[in-house]
């Protein structure tokens, strides 16, 4: 039994399908597809840090191995003036092939190794511990129909509104003032994702990691909402430490495409 729900939210570009489903069914695949108007040889499967393109074609067998690719949080398939790109919050199996965007929902598969438990043993309707993803489910993707190429249409940051949306928290009246707006951390490029804040592992202070998403060269300037009295870029253990020239709360940072940094900051 599957129940959705397709909303387009007023000034949303998204057509989101919110969906509910109690799966029953055994050595079946459940996929979603949405055949668009676009020619395309590639289409954009992101990746942890970037994204990678795979061919939308079976020319050879090399293609036609890369039939089911996996994604993060969005494929996209682009031409020059126009896109559609496929947003998702749980599921990591996709495909574009001859103008379709499909999504892996389900696969209903044996499990490996001896069979514990046999079809006469389970009643209708129930579920079957022989094979995977009987239980019920609740995942959301969404169809982003945009202009021009993925970065042309915002694609990586349409995948973070969908996959991370604001929290709304009630809280007391407390003593103070507080500006109209504010942000923890800012960067002034739209290519430049904060991916992770969180405090260093041998001290208090913070770390940021930044990447850049574009494949492009990017130079940028990140302002902090906070005091701060040094900033410094570590590698991925947050280890050999560069001294970065902090300028009235602000530091300036060069990326490579897809470039990754990781900055610790000390607090004034």
């Amino acid at each position: 039994e599957l129940v959705q729900e397709i909303r387009l939210c007023a000034g949303s570009r998204r057509l989101e399908f919110d969906c509910r489903l109690n799966w029953r069914e055994t050595g079946t695949m459940l996929r979603a597809a949405f055949p668009v108007a676009v020619h395309a040889e590639e289409a954009a499967y992101e990746i942890q840090f970037g994204h990678i393109f795979r061919p939308t074609h079976r020319n050879t067998t090399w293609d036609l191995a890369k039939d089911e690719v996996p994604c993060q949080k969005w494929i996209d398939l682009s031409q020059r003036d126009y896109g559609a790109a496929l947003l998702n919050d749980s599921k990591y199996g996709s495909k574009v092939k001859d103008g379709v965007i499909e999504l892996t929902l389900l696969r209903s598969v044996p499990y490996p190794g001896p069979r514990l438990v046999e079809d006469s043993q389970v009643e209708p309707g129930q579920p079957h511990h022989a094979f995977t993803d009987q239980c019920e489910h609740v995942f959301r993707y969404a169809f982003l129909p945009h202009g021009g190429d993925l970065v042309a249409g915002g694609v990586v940051r349409a995948a973070y509104e969908f996959n991370f949306p604001l929290r709304v928290q009630d809280r007391q009246p407390a003593h103070g003032v507080l500006p109209a707006a504010a942000a923890f951390v800012e960067v002034d490029a739209a290519e430049i994702v904060v991916e992770a804040v969180k405090q260093a592992e041998d001290s208090p202070d913070v770390i940021l990691r930044l990447y850049e998403s574009a494949h492009s060269g990017v130079t940028t300037t990140l302002r902090f909402g906070f005091p701060v009295r040094a900033v410094a870029e570590v590698n991925l253990m947050e280890e050999n430490p560069v001294p970065l020239a902090l300028s009235d709360g602000a530091v300036r940072l060069s990326f490579g495409p897809f470039e990754i940094k990781t900055l610790k900051v000390t607090r004034a």
